[in-house]
């Protein structure tokens, strides 16, 4: 086959493919969908890791959401953040300043303060903020280590009712 009509062949299969992409999403599709969106996002410096993972309190186990001190509730979101020096079996926390910024689609703040929750040896930064699904969400979070320099995440979540 020669090279240009391999290349009408991919953008052909590439049309069909979008083609069938109109629609609504199946059940399958839209709780694959969640899963993949509540992992964590990570970002890595050196031995430094910065993890931050949000979602929707109802989607906790009834155990989490009392260790974490939240109730369990569609219209809530839960942000975690965890920054981590080290490989995770060593992992400690290094002392840090956390910020983040929410944002709605339209641009609008949400505040969303921050506290600390420690396990041993490990903190981890939380915060929750109130929604109206469903509603996207960019979470703009800042670790800025003492005495280094900082690390940057940002996540667009989706959540449904």
């Amino acid at each position: 086959m020669k090279p240009r009509h391999a290349t009408y062949l991919l953008l052909l299969a590439g049309a069909a493919g979008l083609a069938g992409c109109g629609g609504t999403p199946s059940t399958a599709d839209a709780t694959a969908n969640a899963a993949r969106a509540s992992e964590p996002e990570v970002v890595r410096r050196g031995a430094l890791s910065l993890r931050v993972q949000a979602l929707q309190t109802a989607a906790l186990p009834e155990p989490v959401a009392a260790a974490y001190g939240v109730g369990r509730d569609r219209n809530r979101v839960l942000l975690l953040v965890a920054l981590r020096q080290g490989e995770d079996a060593v992992a400690s926390s290094p002392e840090a300043t956390i910020t983040v910024e929410v944002r709605d689609l339209l641009g609008r703040a949400k505040p969303m303060p921050l506290s600390t929750l420690a396990s041993g040896e490990l903190v981890d930064h939380i915060g929750t903020v109130r929604i109206s699904p469903p509603e996207t969400l960019h979470f703009q979070v800042r670790a800025l280590p003492q005495g280094g320099e900082p690390l940057e995440l940002t996540i667009t979540r989706d959540f449904l009712p």
